[in-house]
């Protein structure tokens, strides 16, 4: 904006490295930015930063008025020839005629001192808190188990796209926008909930997404840390005594990964095992014909409730009071983590996706993983994966004694 500044100043620009932007042809090694306004560079600064994509804008240091000591800058003031902010008293009405052309951002005023009048204030502490997001979430049980930490993590109003708005129920910040999705279960889910809001303007746009490993991937999308994972308390169980959860090997038409799967004879003698001991078993899936089969053999139980009888917050509350899980890979990995309840995983392949360590946060927690001989690291859903664990029997037996002790007797 300061053309005469920038003459002056101009050999004491080389060694910055940055882009720089002018409004002005005369601006020598800047490169010109058609922005609809020449007044004040400080407004101008904020006008470039909506051209360039910005619909949040916080405001800091736009002070627009002398010091009480007549101080102009916060350095020393500028040498003959150049001006020293003699237009200042003209400034808020630019800012005001600047705004017109940032009408559809969201404009907040951080500094301490200010002359304006035209942006709402607020502190710079309270701004950062209230920034509103708008998360197009993952469609998942299990993702959004996941990216829930995440969730947590975000400061200010979250609009979360989820079929599952149950799993952040106790989160005062984060509203909900329905997701179509044509997945049975999600869609199932999703058509009972009323609460949907919609979607905010001005919000800063995430876009969740897995990477080589779950949590890296989730950590570049939102760009922090997690929280640790959690679950709402989804009350009591609609199970009554001690119990495992246990979920046995199934395939969905609409989203198949047989590869993933393991041999479903492990998970069958695993439910054997804990009958034989006295272990009441409890076994979830939602089947439908045509769509989500078991394989056989299918595991024993105690219960069944194996036509989704259960919703999502009592099928939560049915394992979150557990003694322990086992199964295959799928929900009741990150919801055993996030309940801090024992399992035991048994893995097939497709590795690349599902190792254990891709799957699980860095450190201690609460699975242990069954894994093939020849475990395979592939990406593809339909590889045929060596899936052989040698004596998972004997090994499941070893992880019973450890978390049940050897004569078990859990009281019904």
């Amino acid at each position: 904006m300061d053309l005469a500044w920038w003459r002056k100043h101009y050999d004491d620009t080389h060694g910055f490295a940055g882009e720089k932007l002018s409004i002005s042809k005369g601006a020598r090694g800047a490169a010109i930015v058609d922005l609809p306004y020449s007044g004040n560079s400080g407004a101008g600064a904020l006008i470039l930063a909506h051209h360039y994509g910005a619909r949040r804008i916080i405001m800091l240091g736009y002070d627009c008025k002398y010091a009480p000591d007549g101080k102009r800058h916060w350095h020393g003031d500028h040498p003959r020839g150049l001006g020293n902010a003699v237009s200042v008293g003209k400034w808020p009405e630019e800012f005001k005629a600047a705004a017109g052309f940032v009408a559809d951002a969201e404009v907040i005023n951080a500094s301490r001192e200010t002359a304006l009048s035209c942006f709402p204030r607020q502190s710079l502490e309270d701004a950062l808190r209230s920034r509103a997001f708008q998360v197009r979430g993952m469609l998942g049980l299990g993702d959004n188990i996941y990216q829930r930490g995440f969730i947590k993590a975000l400061p200010g109003q979250v609009f979360l796209e989820t079929p599952w708005p149950e799993l952040y129920r106790d989160l005062p910040n984060v509203k909900f926008l329905k997701r179509d999705t044509t997945l049975r279960t999600q869609k199932k889910n999703a058509d009972k909930f009323e609460g949907w809001s919609r979607p905010p303007a001005n919000a800063c746009h995430l876009q969740v997404r897995y990477g080589v490993g779950i949590f890296d991937g989730m950590r570049d999308c939102f760009g922090r840390e997690p929280y640790d994972m959690d679950l709402p308390d989804f009350g009591s169980s609609p199970v009554e005594g001690d119990y495992v959860v246990i979920r046995p090997v199934t395939v969905r038409r609409e989203w198949p990964a047989e590869s993933r799967n393991p041999l479903p004879e492990y998970i069958a003698e695993a439910a054997a095992q804990m009958r034989a001991r006295g272990i009441k078993v409890v076994s979830v899936a939602d089947l439908k014909s045509g769509h989500e089969w078991a394989l056989e053999p299918l595991p024993d139980a105690d219960v069944r409730f194996h036509v989704g009888q259960l919703p999502v917050d009592q099928l939560l509350a049915l394992l979150q009071h557990a003694k322990a899980v086992v199964g295959p890979i799928g929900w009741i990995v990150p919801a055993a983590l996030a309940a801090k309840v024992p399992g035991w995983i048994v893995c097939g392949g497709n590795g690349g996706y599902n190792a254990p360590e891709l799957i699980t946060p860095p450190g201690e927690h609460s699975l242990t993983f069954a894994i093939p001989d020849q475990y395979c690291r592939c990406t593809d859903r339909a590889h045929r994966c060596s899936k052989i664990i040698t004596q998972h029997n004997e090994r499941f037996a070893e992880w019973l004694d450890e978390h049940f002790g050897k004569s078990p007797q859990l009281v019904a």
